[in-house]
């Protein structure tokens, strides 16, 4: 089994899918880990799951939003 690590690169790489799913760093059990959940519309949105007294609690650390290539950012220009 491969332990996986988030760098950037690995997280830039996560497309969007027509299902929503999760990747998550490998941790030894007990310790927190990493989660980040990817949206059909490419937003990325990132988790730490981590255990106290033996129940998960999972805490919400924001999201990266991926607009479509299509709507990108159009800038209006001063015509005079």
């Amino acid at each position: 089994m491969t332990q996986r690590v988030f760098t950037d690169s690995y997280i830039r790489a996560l497309r969007a899918a027509k299902a929503v799913y999760k990747r998550a760093e490998h941790a030894p059990k007990g310790e927190g880990r990493l989660t980040v959940r990817v949206l059909p519309s490419g937003t990325k949105e990132f988790f730490y799951r981590y255990r106290v007294n033996g129940l998960d609690r999972t805490v919400a650390l924001g999201c990266q939003f991926s607009p479509k290539p299509d709507q990108g950012l159009s800038r209006k220009t001063d015509q005079g």
